[in-house]
């Protein structure tokens, strides 16, 4: 093998590692979250406990499931953005809180404040609620991250921590399927 061709071998094998090097989404689990500009927190319901977190906008990339980015903590529910396009909808959600909770997608149309209740918490065998999915609350304790995607039709959705003391204190936010 003549140096030229020796140096040549040298070049393309280090261009192919340094390549494969910055391939930051391999073997990974979690979808990739956003990374725009934060937005100032604004609040998405009437309990003062339940506002938009400071984060990125929804993200969605053709084909794919738009991102929106949760934060359950003592006693909120804190969101990316409060609403996005009907579809696939991954909520991407951590807790920061002291205790475990449950992340509920509830289809309503009923206010926060007309919710149907049965020992303390939305009562979620009701007539005009329809709970699309969970995590439940074994599989949110503190710390944990947890992804869960949901096919949303266009309309009023809520978030709930349907833990009785923690809904009772608030722990719920409207959503919207636009």
């Amino acid at each position: 093998m003549s140096v030229k061709t020796f140096t040549a071998f040298l070049v393309t094998t280090s261009l192919v590692g340094m390549l494969s090097a910055c391939d930051t989404n391999k073997n990974t689990d979690q979808p990739p979250v956003a990374s725009s500009p934060a937005t100032k927190n604004s609040p998405v319901a009437s309990s003062p406990a339940t506002t938009t977190s400071p984060a990125s906008s929804p993200t969605t990339q053709p084909g794919k499931a738009t991102q929106i980015q949760v934060t359950e903590k003592d006693m909120a529910i804190l969101l990316s953005s409060p609403s996005a396009p009907a579809g696939p909808v991954d909520f991407v959600t951590k807790n920061i809180g002291p205790s475990p909770h449950e992340f509920l997608v509830v289809k309503t149309d009923f206010p926060a404040d007309k919710l149907p209740l049965k020992g303390g918490r939305l009562d979620e065998k009701a007539k005009g609620v329809e709970v699309i999915d969970e995590i439940e609350v074994k599989d949110l304790p503190n710390g944990a991250n947890k992804t869960l995607r949901v096919n949303l039709k266009p309309g009023k959705y809520l978030l709930v921590c349907n833990i009785p003391s923690h809904f009772r204190a608030g722990m719920l936010t409207p959503f919207t399927a636009l």
